[in-house]
């Protein structure tokens, strides 16, 4: 009967400590016809060693607590050579508070920085409908530190990937509720305002210790159970 009970009670604690229980507080999905670079080292459409960072904005309606940031991309295609998905690759995420004046990114504000190797990548079996027909992937990395944002206050989302040459990294469009974001590059060094959103999803999940708490209780009544029922049968 014990074991029957330990069998029962697995499935309970993976499912509480399961990414799809996430509680959701931003979700852009993603629009599949294109997306900007965002990479600091790729080759241009005439071989030149360029690089761009993309940032998009949250304004939060409550405050809320970022354990978990997703999102969607593909690589090259639109005047660029459609590139294999690197065997190995750093993705920058950051998090910046709003400049003074113009509210665009403020990189004297840089809330928070992680750097993430080989973040989880899946790709999603769709298509991006630019040149080449890119596979379209979605990226998955639980923060270090967690980032507690406030509501109604303005914020930016960077997500960059870091020094491969071999591919261009495109953060895929996406629907969102205020149509625009942020960029920049050699040739516009400072932030500068465009139409457009970027697909990416902020979460936060379970913290371990609350599921491993609730795991351990959900084992501890299961076995009670089995116990009172083995008596009964007695």
């Amino acid at each position: 009967m014990l074991k029957r009970a330990v069998w029962w009670s697995c499935p309970v604690w993976l499912c509480l400590a399961s990414p799809a229980m996430a509680n959701i507080i931003v979700q852009q999905l993603p629009d599949p016809f294109g997306g900007p670079a965002s990479d600091t080292l790729f080759q241009n459409q005439v071989g030149q060693v360029v690089w761009q960072q993309e940032a998009d904005n949250i304004i939060l309606d409550a405050p809320a607590v970022v354990r978990q940031v997703s999102w969607w991309g593909f690589y090259g295609g639109s005047g660029r050579p459609t590139t294999p998905p690197p065997l190995t690759e750093t993705m920058r995420i950051r998090f910046y508070g709003a400049r003074p004046g113009d509210g665009l990114p403020d990189d004297n504000n840089i809330l928070l920085e992680e750097f993430h190797q080989d973040a989880v990548r899946e790709a999603t079996g769709v298509l991006v409908f630019v040149g080449g027909r890119p596979a379209e992937y979605r990226y998955q990395v639980n923060l270090t530190t967690p980032l507690s944002l406030e509501a109604a206050t303005l914020y930016w989302l960077e997500i960059v990937q870091i020094g491969d040459v071999e591919s261009a990294f495109r953060w895929e469009t996406g629907w969102g509720i205020v149509p625009s974001h942020a960029f920049r590059n050699a040739g516009i060094p400072s932030w500068q305002l465009v139409t457009g959103n970027q697909a990416f999803e902020l979460s936060t999940i379970p913290e371990p210790q609350t599921a491993v708490l609730v795991g351990v209780v959900s084992l501890l009544l299961v076995r009670r159970r089995g116990e009172s029922a083995q008596g009964f049968s007695i």
